[in-house]
């Protein structure tokens, strides 16, 4: 089954983190991801303690990045 990694990323993972802002905040860590191919993208992924949040593009000082 294909994952629609721009309905991942805009909606499903935002919603989630807007439920669970503590329990991510645990995680403690800020990603860039970017993804390739046709429907990929790029995001940042923050759950540190400015978090959370997933915004589209590049994100400042990411911990991991690709």
């Amino acid at each position: 089954m294909a994952v629609d990694i721009q309905n991942l990323f805009d909606i499903t993972l935002p919603a989630q983190l807007a439920l669970h802002p503590d329990e991510a905040k645990l995680i403690g860590a800020k990603f860039q991801l970017n993804i390739t191919g046709e429907c990929g993208g790029e995001w940042f992924l923050d759950t540190s303690d400015t978090g959370p949040s997933c915004t589209q593009g590049q994100g400042p000082d990411a911990d991991v990045m690709p």
